[in-house]
């Protein structure tokens, strides 16, 4: 890369970063005004920005140039490098570009409920797409609290809705919330939107709930247990199912590239899924000895090898030189 295509693929990045890290520190700044909107249109443009450096990166200036002067749109970037339609981080920044430009976001502070699990995903995508990209993010340790977002506030109710903005804007925010839904269920994806899913039950079985409500005598208190999650249910595949649904899922987007047995070891070692304890993709199992994974798991694999077309020979590289590191060792440790 030539040193004036060096200097602006440096430019776009670091602006890319200071956008997002602003956008942090207002969507968690209680007294500041306008902190949803403002949040919005800084996520919006920090992913435009790390996009565009992106692309710069990969073919040159001119890749993000038009013939008026003006650089591509956040569309056109995110389909250069987002090639699936149906990619759920896609479409996560497609929607915080809709909201960011279409009428709906005058009344984010009103559901903000249902866009804070759209604004959380893209935060983590975000920073996802930075690891993948191997950018060096000066701020990565700075700010950890401020990267929750999701917020416990119910949407507003259409009625007040109606009375505040009209008729008319209840019917474009019931058109799109419905949106929203249709297209989480149909994704099925937390990297399109962060679930927020707590089931609180009355039952023998306390199997059957997250939580559990136990009467104390007199039945004027209760007590709050948390019920230990059934790891058949949240990590129920073995290595041969996360390979299988992976290359099914590649296959049903024709992408290039099938996961082994072999690329899947490197990959384990290159995450550190094994070795970071318990985690929302991996449970060790001790009699026997044996790990299980999560669709969670699965998720992440495809979107590590659909943002980086790398990937998998990335992993086969790591698994090769572990195994051969290992036979230079007398005790193959």
């Amino acid at each position: 890369m030539e040193d004036r295509d060096a200097s602006l693929f440096v430019s776009l990045r670091n602006r890319s970063f200071q956008a997002f890290y602003s956008s942090l520190g207002l969507y968690n700044n209680p007294v500041q005004k306008y902190r949803v909107e403002s949040f919005c249109i800084l996520l919006a443009n920090a992913w435009e920005l790390l996009l565009k450096a992106r692309i710069v990166e990969l073919d040159g200036p001119s890749a993000i140039e038009r013939n008026d002067g003006k650089t591509i749109s956040l569309t056109k970037a995110v389909e250069r490098l987002f090639a699936s339609p149906k990619d759920p981080t896609r479409r996560n920044i497609e929607r915080v570009n809709e909201l960011r430009d279409k009428a709906v976001h005058l009344l984010i502070p009103d559901i903000q409920r249902t866009l804070s699990r759209i604004f959380q995903a893209s935060v983590l995508n975000y920073l996802h797409c930075v690891d993948d990209y191997h950018y060096p993010n000066p701020y990565a340790n700075q700010l950890p609290g401020l990267l929750s977002l999701v917020s416990d506030y119910e949407d507003m109710e259409e009625s007040i809705i109606a009375t505040k903005y009209g008729a008319g804007t209840v019917s474009r925010v019931h058109t799109f919330l419905t949106e929203i839904t249709d297209e989480e269920n149909r994704l099925g994806s937390s990297q399109f939107a962060i679930p927020l899913q707590y089931k609180l039950v009355l039952t023998k079985d306390e199997r059957e709930g997250d939580l559990k409500l136990t009467p104390t005598k007199g039945g004027t208190s209760i007590r709050l247990v948390e019920v230990p999650k059934d790891h058949n249910k949240t990590h129920p595949h073995r290595q041969k199912d996360v390979i299988a649904r992976v290359n099914s899922i590649l296959r049903e987007r024709n992408m290039d590239g099938q996961l082994s047995t072999y690329t899947f070891q490197g990959l384990l070692l290159k995450e550190k899924i094994r070795t970071s304890g318990e985690t929302e993709y991996h449970h060790r199992i001790e009699n026997p000895l044996t790990s299980t994974y999560s669709d969670r798991l699965v998720e992440f694999i495809v979107h590590k090898i659909e943002t980086n077309p790398e990937y998998i020979k990335m992993c086969k590289e790591i698994w090769r030189t572990h195994l051969r590191d290992q036979k230079r060792t007398p005790d193959g440790t």
